[in-house]
């Protein structure tokens, strides 16, 4: 009896948590199986994302990558939408965050993971070295001769921190002009075989940014990009052609940097890269709970890998407009004079180009104009504090269905399959033939933050 006691003893057993989670949502979907939701600045970070939706998805090309837009005729349904509050209680170990994503014609959820492709080798659940502790927390449920887990990617609740997914990749020092214009290239420079067609002596990397992104650009010439270095202080330009595939090299040698010229290309956006800074800003999670992982009906997760998640109460059902607009009431107010710029008709027009740009630029922050981005405190405060202020929406009764000005969904239900959202085809047919690098290897792979796959159009 001793010795038994002595084992159960040694044996650890996984907390469980409760967490408030948010999510909006069109009325007709309700709960949280086999959807995605954040904590508070998630999913501040999330419907602020949407409001780009009018700018972004106008450029065709752009949006045939951007789950944002090909999920916008379903979810974001003016006068329609929700924001709820739930509590859940949790497995306090997390996993794989799975993209939760509608089928376009039956408005029926998906839940997968994007980063399995043939072409890469596999992240297995012990050897991630973005989520190292999995090695140690999971073992327990996981085989370690076996790469994929269940606990891992489809039973327990899966997270994501926004600012890693869409914040990472742009320098905390770069100039304003290439925060505007260029992809940041991470590891690699242009140059080595490729040689430049213009080298710019005594510039910094701002007018290097400047002088490559306003080179004319077409089919057959211009400015691909651009590598700057810091000691010699010199920007070497280079051609559509050319990829950045020489190592960077070691810090030590002094800074040696590159940017790929989006300028002219269908990835390019007025909005510059305000959304990663706006990411990394709010900095919140993001939740993934797939039924596989939902306790049933009288069932409580206990830490024994049984059942992962269930919903403990849901405190708050209110009018997204409401958030929204109190979301935009708190930018607004800070830079008042970016509005008043805008004729009277865009001012007032939340799909107005002018609008939207002056809503991200001032969240964001823009360093040439010298506004200061604005502080996670005031943009989380401003949505929180919604939930207990905006008129709470009573339950859709059934059949709860769309405006009919809206494109139909057939179902409100979902269910948990493994779907591929782009395939061969559309990718032939969208590639932009002179930066087939760039397609090949970021937006196809959902690494540029406008066309990050499930994430940026999570839901």
């Amino acid at each position: 009896m001793l010795l038994i006691s002595i084992i159960l003893f040694g044996i650890a057993t996984a907390k469980t948590i409760n967490t408030t989670v948010y999510r909006i949502t069109p009325r007709n979907y309700t709960g949280l199986t086999n959807f995605d939701s954040g904590s508070a600045g998630g999913d501040a970070f999330f419907g602020i994302y949407e409001l780009q939706a009018p700018l972004v998805c106008s450029n065709k090309k752009a949006a045939n990558y951007n789950l944002l837009c090909r999920n916008e005729p379903i979810l974001q349904i003016p006068g329609f939408n929700v924001y709820t509050r739930t509590i859940i209680e949790m497995d306090e170990r997390t996993g794989d965050y799975s993209e939760c994503n509608p089928d376009q014609t039956t408005g029926i959820f998906a839940c997968q993971h994007f980063h399995y492709h043939d072409h890469e080798p596999p992240v297995c659940w012990f050897n991630s070295t973005d989520n190292p502790e999995w090695k140690t927390s999971f073992k327990s449920e996981c085989d370690l001769t076996i790469c994929k887990c269940d606990a891992v990617e489809k039973k327990s609740v899966g997270r994501e921190i926004t600012g890693n997914q869409f914040g990472s990749g742009n320098p905390k020092d770069w100039p304003q002009q290439c925060l505007d214009n260029f992809y940041a290239v991470d590891g690699y420079i242009f140059g080595g075989k490729s040689k430049p067609t213009k080298i710019l002596t005594n510039t910094n990397e701002g007018d290097c940014c400047n002088a490559c992104a306003f080179e004319k650009r077409s089919f057959l010439s211009g400015c691909g990009g651009y590598t700057w270095d810091k000691v010699n202080q010199t920007c070497s330009i280079f051609s559509i052609f050319d990829k950045p595939q020489t190592p960077s090299p070691p810090s030590s040698q002094g800074l040696v940097r590159s940017g790929f010229n989006l300028k002219g290309t269908p990835y390019w956006s007025v909005l510059g890269s305000t959304t990663t800074q706006i990411a990394l800003t709010l900095n919140g999670s993001w939740w993934s709970t797939r039924a596989s992982g939902e306790c049933n009906k009288g069932e409580r997760p206990n830490g024994n890998g049984n059942c992962w998640w269930r919903i403990v109460k849901q405190t708050s059902n209110v009018n997204a407009s409401c958030v929204n607009g109190n979301l935009i009431a708190v930018v607004k107010n800070s830079n008042q004079g970016c509005w008043d710029a805008c004729s009277p008709s865009d001012r007032a027009n939340m799909r107005s180009t002018c609008f939207i740009q002056c809503f991200f630029e001032t969240a964001a922050g823009n360093k040439t104009k010298g506004w200061l981005p604005m502080s996670r405190s005031t943009l989380i405060n401003a949505f929180e504090s919604s939930f207990d202020t905006c008129p709470q929406i009573k339950p859709c009764p059934p059949p709860c269905l769309p405006p009919v000005s809206v494109q139909s969904v057939n179902t409100i239900l979902s269910e948990e399959v493994e779907v591929e959202l782009i395939d061969d085809k559309e990718d032939k047919e969208d590639k932009f033939p002179v930066d087939v690098w760039f397609f090949n290897e970021i937006v196809k792979q959902g690494k540029f933050y406008l066309t990050k796959k499930g994430s940026s159009g999570r839901r």
